[in-house]
């Protein structure tokens, strides 16, 4: 009887924590995430973006915001998503601004 007791307590047990478990993983990738976006966008501020690229980066700036508020809201899923948009549009935002500084020089070395 008192096996069958300790077995029933250790089932409920390992029933209540692999939930929590996956919950503190999808937390945990969530934040990773908004923290990766967060590094290229503050990393685009840093090296400076223009033109078109400052509108591309605008767009990531306000994607990041999302993801922090569904991360506040514990929507993790939302929040991976929203800072996954968050970091594609960070890295087109520097991809871009490389472009307009090659096209930049390319112009100012072309004899007219």
């Amino acid at each position: 009887m008192r096996i069958r007791i300790i077995a029933a307590a250790c089932a409920a047990g390992i029933a209540f924590a692999a939930p929590q478990a996956a919950l503190a993983g999808d937390r945990d990738d969530a934040r990773v995430a908004i923290a990766s976006a967060k590094a290229k966008l503050d990393l685009n501020e840093k090296n400076g973006i223009t033109g078109e690229a400052a509108d591309i980066q605008s767009r990531a700036r306000m994607a990041l915001d999302k993801a922090e508020a569904e991360f506040r809201k514990s929507d993790e899923k939302d929040a991976i998503a929203a800072a996954g948009e968050a970091n594609s549009l960070a890295e087109l935002a520097a991809t871009t601004q490389q472009k307009q500084l090659i096209q930049t020089q390319t112009a100012l070395a072309s004899p007219r």
